[in-house]
């Protein structure tokens, strides 16, 4: 059965020119390596080797390969690679590269070759004896024996640690937040979040993808012999662009293990300044970072950039003169002259646990990763009316609703109408390439129409599409912020139970800005278009926007 599925290609070659009887002994008798099928081959069809590659070559509408007489320089396919495969490159451009190679459908060949170069890899017919003659002549390999278990070994390793290191280099190159890797119809897909979204990357065979898994686990400090519990893990390395740690978690899930690595660049952390915030909203949150006490509350949904912005935030204010401590699940941005604290439940060190701790440390400002229960709940609050001043975050839809959720976690209404000194909700939308978008003259759109109907304008640009942002129109992404800077006005009707809708409207009177608001600035400004926005927020863009 093996021998059917490997040479397959080779068996409906020569099954044509066999009476039915010689085929069946051939079938039957034929080895399970390369060069020996060859050779099989050669003597059932009773023709040489090079008549044999011209068979193949015609057969599957190949050229007969033509080995160089010397190496190809070729930086991003190592000897061990070439060695494994019993490939010979044999001519390359900015778009595609020829390999020599006795096997012409090898599919995990194609796959590594693809990913390692970046270009269309195309395949030419030669000998398995020509390649292996070559390889030996022309490679640093003091050996080529495939037929040593401790070679192979140690080339497959090689392999895999190359493949490893490219998917995260690629990751950093085309600016990834997350590398998901996972099984599906028995293969090994690969898949990157761009500015948001996920975009497939490649596929590997199935012995390569069990490969990869197993070294992301070695080098991430996980069980390599568990694959069946979920496991958390880091990698930490080193890029001409600084430090990079990479959050590893694995999921046993149908077919085999899921993987996904974030990518965490502690020199992402940029300011306030940098991020895209339009001015008043950045005003603003600069000007509750100058609070001393209190708690300023941001919700979103996970991947909404919260914990940059927060990070971001405690930049502003991280002086020599400020006892700054955070503690998060997991620290995700090391930042100098700030104390942080890794939550590790499995020993004991919850969120609640570590922020007792922590305020007898004498703290002047605590960043809560997030408030998940209220026993945590309770102390932050606690701590921002006994004069800290407390960051932290919840899951909710928007600003507002930040009042119901710490209700649910048990916090008074006389509470936080004492402690709340700012709530705001992030969402980020993807930014127009600036290289290739387009002006509108009209609505053309559906969503187009629907927002000048709404708004009264039309919207500024609309995505296109170039080589700068990988032919998606997009290049980046912006936040939508919405800040809610508790005053006495909006105190006082926290403190009487008002509901989310009345607490709002108070808001606005008093000039807050919906995240809708701020996703029909961006639009009008060109910055992003209707359909972007109208992914993220949804139905809310129109409801907000029509108000």
């Amino acid at each position: 059965m093996m021998n059917q599925f490997t040479f397959g290609w080779l068996l409906k070659l020569v099954k044509n020119e066999l009476t039915s009887a010689v085929y069946e002994d051939f079938e039957k008798t034929l080895p399970d390596d390369l060069p020996s099928a060859w050779d099989h081959a050669c003597s059932a069809l009773q023709i040489s080797m090079s008549e044999l590659a011209q068979k193949i070559a015609t057969e599957f509408s190949l050229d007969v390969a033509k080995l160089p007489t010397t190496k190809a320089e070729m930086s991003d396919v190592p000897d061990s690679v070439l060695e494994k495969y019993r490939v010979v490159i044999l001519d390359e451009n900015d778009n595609q590269i020829v390999f020599a190679s006795a096997f012409p459908y090898d599919q995990e060949a194609f796959s590594i070759l693809t990913f390692l170069t970046d270009k269309h890899v195309e395949f030419a017919i030669s000998s398995p004896i020509e390649i292996k003659d070559w390889l030996s002549k022309h490679l640093s390999h003091q050996t080529i024996d495939s037929s040593s278990p401790q070679s192979s070994v140690t080339i497959k390793s090689s392999v895999i640690v190359r493949l490893v290191d490219k998917l995260i280099q690629q990751a950093l190159r085309d600016r990834a937040s997350d590398i998901h890797i996972e099984p599906l119809s028995g293969e090994g897909v690969v898949r990157f979040r761009i500015d948001g979204l996920l975009h497939k990357i490649t596929t590997f065979p199935w012995p390569v993808f069990k490969h990869i898994g197993q070294r992301i686990k070695a080098i991430s400090r996980i069980d390599v012999t568990n694959s069946i519990v979920p496991q958390d893990g880091q990698i930490h390395i080193n890029t001409n662009q600084g430090a990079l740690d990479l959050r590893v978690s694995t999921l046993p899930v149908k077919g085999g293990e899921k993987f996904v690595l974030r990518l965490l660049q502690s020199y992402a952390v940029r300011s306030l300044d940098e991020q895209n915030f339009l001015p008043r909203e950045l005003q603003q949150l600069k000007e509750l970072m100058t609070r001393q006490k209190g708690i300023l509350v941001m919700s979103g949904p996970t991947g909404s950039g919260k914990t940059t912005t927060l990070n971001s935030a405690i930049q502003e204010i991280n002086t020599i003169d400020r006892c700054i401590v955070t503690v998060e699940d997991p620290v995700e941005y090391e930042m100098e002259g700030i104390a942080q604290v890794d939550v590790n439940v499995a020993q004991g060190l919850t969120f609640e646990k570590a922020l007792r701790h922590i305020l007898r440390q004498d703290p002047d400002v605590i960043l809560v990763g997030e408030i998940r229960d209220s026993e945590t709940a309770e102390i932050a609050i606690r701590a921002a009316l006994t004069g800290h001043f407390v960051l932290t975050t919840v899951h909710t839809n928007d600003a507002m609703t930040v009042i119901p959720r710490l209700k649910d976690l048990g916090i008074s209404n006389a509470l936080m109408a004492d402690s709340l000194t700012g709530l705001a909700a992030q969402r980020l939308v993807r930014k127009l390439c600036t290289k290739c978008s387009t002006l509108i003259q009209s609505a053309d759109s559906q969503l187009e129409q629907e927002f000048a109907r709404v708004t009264g304008k039309t919207p500024k640009r609309r995505a296109s599409g170039c080589d700068s942002c990988s032919q998606t129109g997009f290049l980046g992404r912006i936040p939508l912020l919405e800040i809610v800077v508790v005053d006495e006005l909006l105190a006082d009707a926290i403190r009487n139970g008002e509901n989310t809708n009345q607490l709002m409207e108070i808001a606005k009177r008093q000039g807050v800005r919906t995240l809708s608001a701020s996703a029909v600035e961006h639009i009008l400004n060109g910055s992003t278009t209707v359909e972007e926005a109208f992914r993220v927020l949804g139905k809310d863009l129109w409801v907000e926007t029509s108000n």
